[in-house]
């Protein structure tokens, strides 16, 4: 997990270097079936982004029921 960390911080970080005036960033938090997220869209040029996402939630579900193991 810190690797994935490293890695999204390296691209936010590389997003907010920007060199020409029309670029612009945008931040955004999410919740969904595959758990809690954040993603970061980079404007490259008009028409054309490029966006980054990470999600993570961790959930366990260990039950038996009628002699049938769920897991």
């Amino acid at each position: 997990m810190r690797k994935l960390s490293m890695i999204f911080t390296a691209v936010v970080l590389a997003c907010m270097v920007s060199t020409s005036s029309h670029a612009g960033i945008g931040i955004a938090g999410r919740i969904g079936t595959l758990g809690i997220g954040a993603e970061v869209t980079q404007s490259l040029i008009p028409m054309v982004n490029v966006r980054g996402g990470l999600n993570w939630f961790n959930y366990s579900f260990d039950r038996t029921k009628s002699d049938i193991r769920y897991d």
